[in-house]
C-alpha cells in the first residue's frame, strides 16, 4: 500500500543507519487495519479487531511505503500512555524495521508530550529491548508476560 507523502505534524524523524527517505503519518484504525493486520499475521501473530487498535497511532513509511505502525492507549485518570499494537511490514530488513518503528514511536511521543502525557509504558520482546533502551525506555519489571482475555466470550 502506498502512503500518504506529507511528514508527521512538527516532527522530522532522524534515524541513524537508514539513508532512504523516512516519514512519519497519522494512523486511522478505520483504514489501516486491515494493513496492520495483515502485518502482525505475517510476524505469526493474532489479527486485532479494528476497534481494538488506539485511536492515537503514527504510521511510519520508508520511500513513501508504509513500513511501521505504533499505537497508544491513553490512560484517562493520569497522565500515561500505553504502546500497543507495536508491528512493521514484513520482509523489511532489521535496519528499516528498527529506523521506521523507532521514528514512528519517536513521533507518537512527540504528540503524546505536547497533550499533556509525562511517561509512556510499553511491554516488548528480549530483542526489542535494547531498541527500547536507546530510546530511553527503562525495564520496571522482571520476568513479566503480557496475557489477554476475551471478556465477550467469557460469559
Amino acid at each position: 500500500m502506498e502512503a500518504s507523502t506529507a511528514p508527521y505534524p512538527d516532527f522530522t524523524p532522524q534515524v541513524n543507519g537508514y539513508t532512504g527517505r523516512l516519514h512519519v503519518v497519522p494512523a486511522d484504525r478505520t483504514i489501516h487495519h486491515t494493513m496492520v493486520n495483515e502485518w502482525r499475521e505475517g510476524h505469526g501473530q493474532f489479527a486485532v479487531h479494528w476497534s481494538n487498535l488506539p485511536t492515537v497511532a503514527t504510521l511510519a513509511t520508508l520511500d513513501d511505503e508504509y513500513a511501521a505502525y505504533v499505537g497508544a492507549f491513553l490512560d484517562r485518570s493520569t497522565p500515561l500512555a500505553w504502546l500497543e499494537w507495536v508491528t512493521t511490514r514484513p520482509g523489511l530488513s532489521l535496519t528499516e524495521a528498527r529506523a521506521a518503528t523507532s521514528a514512528a514511536i519517536g513521533a507518537l511521543e512527540h504528540t503524546l508530550a505536547k497533550n499533556g502525557i509525562e511517561k509512556v509504558f510499553a511491554f516488548v520482546t528480549q530483542p526489542l529491548f535494547r531498541d527500547a533502551t536507546h530510546l530511553g525506555y527503562q525495564r520496571v519489571a522482571k520476568d513479566t508476560i503480557p496475557v489477554i482475555k476475551s471478556l465477550t466470550s467469557a460469559a
